[in-house]
Parts: structure tokens; C-alpha cells; sequence
């Protein structure tokens, strides 16, 4: 039976320039400049705030095994705390290929969501 408790992460209408005023780490801040600059030129899509700290571009549905299922941004970002985290909804791992090979030295760890943090000034 598909859950029926909605999901937190939502499409917003905060504004993403003023999301990315507040991100204190001024290289992160830069980053995420960045790099809705090549995901906007990228996917052709405008950016939309998905939640409090998440950049989306285009739209993606999916669905678990459980039944539980939702949309999310089909490629999206977060100029994190700690890092800068980037997913793509069907897994970075396919898109291996076009990533240079500096970004996929350098990156520390791949979360179970599919996505890489580096940061931009590594690639």
C-alpha cells in the first residue's frame, strides 16, 4: 500500500539568488553561482528551490518498491554546510563518463542518493 504521508521536500517559491545570499561559505556561495549557471544552460530549465537549501532544475517522479513515491528536481544541488553536494535522479554513476577526471579524483565519498560532493575550484 503507497505511503500516504507527504514528503518533506517540496518545490518552493523562495528565490534561489536569495537562497545562495545566505550561504555563509563564501566558496560554496560562488560554487552554487556556478553552477546554476551550467545546470540552468545544461537542462534548459529554470531553477526552483526544492525545500529549504536544494536547487533543482526540471522535474522527476519516482517511485519505491514500498509504493511511496513523489517528485523531485531531475538534476539538483546543495551548496551545503559541509559540502557541495550534487545528485542526478537517475545516479551520477551513468553519467560517469562526462565528468572529469579531477572530480572523480577528488571526491571523498559517494552517498547512497547517488550524488558527489566536490567542490568546484577541484574540477
Amino acid at each position: 500500500m503507497p505511503s500516504a504521508s507527504k514528503n518533506k521536500t517540496q518545490a518552493t517559491a523562495v528565490s534561489v539568488d536569495d537562497f545562495l545570499a545566505t550561504v555563509e561559505h563564501e566558496q560554496r556561495r560562488a560554487d552554487g553561482h556556478q553552477l546554476v549557471k551550467v545546470y540552468r544552460r545544461l537542462t534548459g530549465e529554470p531553477p526552483v528551490m526544492w525545500g529549504p537549501s536544494i536547487i533543482g532544475f526540471g522535474r522527476s517522479h519516482y517511485r519505491y518498491a514500498s509504493g511511496r513515491e513523489g517528485d523531485t528536481g531531475a538534476a539538483i544541488f546543495s551548496p551545503g554546510v559541509s559540502n557541495l553536494t550534487v545528485h542526478l535522479a537517475d545516479g551520477v554513476s551513468n553519467y560517469e563518463h562526462l565528468l572529469p577526471i579531477s572530480v572523480i579524483g577528488s571526491r571523498p565519498s559517494v552517498p547512497r542518493s547517488g550524488g558527489h560532493r566536490w567542490a568546484i575550484a577541484n574540477v
